[in-house]
């Protein structure tokens, strides 16, 4: 039997009023700060709990309703750790309406709590009071576990705690890399990181609202609102511009490093922290096995929930599984969903690069080659981030060139066609390379430069350059009992539209409403019906980017003629549609 003190009938009462099933009442309170230790009481929290060291903490609720009691009901309450008993439920049951019976059972599902502070926050109420625990694992129970310390991971964790509904979630965040260096990063104005992200209008608004937008240095930041996209064959153009977007003159999308939102995001929950607000975070530690719990505690059903062994030795159990650990999810895995996609037989090779001058045009430059789309995207201070999507060969060639003839080739690519390119593909020598290249620009006409073409690559930032393999997966479902999906766990793409981070940025908008409704509902948030509604909205909305994206890949890597002039007067008719072009930007803006 569960065994709770209670203080006077009144209080019991107004506790019973509040009962419900585990699944639809109780969640737990965040007081945790990262590294797991919980803060000390202030005086008022001491007067609230009244903590007796013989027994558990005592329910402090009140109800407006309840008659108050008289100096013999508080003498036969006055143990404060006097079982329940039936005869007690059938007291209450005159006051509450329900049968004492099966408020008895009710009774030892729903008094169930874990928190640091031994508070227990009601969901859809406004009261909050002392509840018991189970000592067993009062530090080791969490509402939310997320999987994964990236911008998706990071992002979901401060949304949760930016609502006034969610805030009190007890959340943990587990990241087997140190975040560390993102959490004191210190930019420096000569280097910039080779891993950045084209942020949209409606990702950078997810994050002003959550209040995490201010926390990004916005020197770091480097909006653009023109982007030309040609094909590397046939020379079809097409332009996209802010005319295209509403309001009028809105940027087009914002590039930014990714350690400047991880900074960013990581600075919010630190301030978040402060005002008892707070994420357990589990850094430079490893998920060694996912698994049910085993754990039994009375009456209460834990074995539904997920328990995550950690590599520090630890392990935690989380009402709802938040998998947002990339491609090789574990968490995907201990769901059982599966991933269904294809290679694409291509490396996208990354770099920092300096332009020859700041032309602060804030333009955007994309070349469709038959071995895949070589991108020019804008940085601050007249730098400039390179995506090639191109053959694994090609790419390790890439890597392997000097400074100066890997420029040469990143130029020569955004203006040669195909045939002067095979060739200096072959070269190694950069004088040799240098001279090729300037021999065949000459032929262009000088007015190309700078309108049909970017401007000129000067150097490439030393260690800047990587590579990695181009995939597609998208997984059946993106949620199961107690787990949900985000990000890459759940899909991945090509990144010629560049709308990795922002899908994954969707899926945490979405999945926070979600929680935010179910916790004002009172409903479990790790139970699969509430979690269908996010996967129901995001799904549809993901499959449908990421099979443009495949289509548009498919479509250009290849240089047979007939499909070549059937995508070259497409590509033209679309551009000469301003209608059609503002549809296209606002299914990738999101706006």
């Amino acid at each position: 039997m569960i065994r709770f003190a209670v203080t006077s009938r009144s209080c019991f009462r107004a506790a019973a009023k509040h009962c419900r099933p585990l699944r639809s009442g109780c969640y737990f309170s965040s007081t945790i700060c990262a590294g797991g230790k919980a803060p000390e009481p202030t005086e008022s929290e001491d007067i609230v709990r009244h903590t007796h060291s013989e027994g558990p903490p005592t329910p402090e609720i009140d109800h407006p309703n309840a008659p108050k009691p008289t100096e013999s009901e508080d003498a036969v309450h006055s143990d404060r750790n006097a079982e329940v008993t039936l005869d007690d439920l059938k007291r209450v049951s005159k006051t509450t309406d329900l049968d004492p019976t099966k408020l008895k059972d009710q009774t030892k599902a729903s008094y169930f709590g874990v928190a640091s502070n031994d508070s227990l926050h009601v969901a859809g109420g406004s009261k909050k009071g002392v509840r018991p625990l189970f000592s067993r694992i009062q530090n080791d129970a969490y509402d939310v576990v997320i999987v994964g310390g990236g911008v998706s991971g990071l992002t979901l964790a401060a949304s949760l705690k930016a609502s006034p509904h969610t805030s009190a979630l007890k959340v943990a965040l587990i990241e087997g890399m140190s975040l560390e260096s993102a959490a004191r990063w210190d930019p420096s104005p000569d280097q910039l990181s080779n891993r950045v992200s084209s942020i949209t209008p409606a990702s950078k608004s997810f994050l002003e609202k959550i209040g995490v937008w201010e926390h990004v240095y916005p020197e770091r930041v480097q909006e653009y609102d023109n982007m030309h996209v040609w094909d590397g064959v046939s020379g079809s153009r097409i332009q996209f511009d802010s005319f295209h977007l509403h309001p009028v003159g809105q940027s087009m999308a914002y590039m930014t490093e990714n350690i400047n939102l991880q900074h960013a995001l990581l600075s919010y929950l630190s301030e978040s922290a402060a005002t008892g607000n707070s994420v357990t975070i589990f850094d430079n530690t490893k998920v060694e096995e996912i698994t049910p719990t085993s754990v039994a505690l009375e009456d209460v059903d834990l074995s539904s929930w997920p328990s995550v062994r950690m590599s520090n030795g630890s392990t935690v159990y989380a009402r709802l599984l938040i998998g947002a650990d990339g491609v090789n999810s574990p968490v995907r895995s201990y769901a059982g969903i599966e991933s269904r996609g294809w290679d694409y037989g291509q490396h996208g090779l990354v770099a920092t690069l300096t332009m020859e001058w700041n032309d602060r045009q804030n333009v955007a430059w994309q070349r469709f080659l038959p071995t895949g789309p070589i991108a020019l995207l804008p940085m601050p201070d007249g730098k400039a981030s390179l995506v090639w999507s191109t053959t694994p060969k090609l790419a390790a060639h890439l890597k392997s060139l000097s400074p100066e003839a890997f420029c040469t080739l990143v130029n020569a690519a955004f203006r040669l066609d195909m045939t002067d390119l095979n060739y200096l593909y072959t070269r190694f020598n950069a004088e040799d390379i240098s001279a090729e290249f300037e021999w065949r620009d000459g032929l262009l006409p000088m007015e190309d430069e700078g309108a049909k073409f970017p401007l000129r690559v000067a150097e490439v930032q030393e260690g800047s350059r990587a590579s990695f393999p181009l995939r597609m997966r998208h997984c059946d479902s993106y949620v199961a009992p107690r787990v949900a999906l985000v990000g890459d766990a759940a899909h991945s793409t090509h990144p010629l539209a560049g709308q990795g981070l922002n899908l994954g940025q969707g899926d945490v908008a979405t999945l926070s409403s979600v929680l935010e409704k179910a916790v004002v509902r009172g409903a479990d948030i790790g139970d699969e019906v509430v979690l269908q509604e996010y996967w129901a909205e995001r799904y549809p909305v993901n499959h449908v980017m990421l099979g443009v994206i495949d289509k548009l890949q498919k479509l250009y890597c290849t240089d047979a003629a007939p499909i070549v002039a059937l995508r070259s007067v497409g590509l033209d008719v679309v551009n000469s549609l301003d209608w059609v072009k503002t549809m296209i930007m606002k299914q990738a803006t999101g706006v």
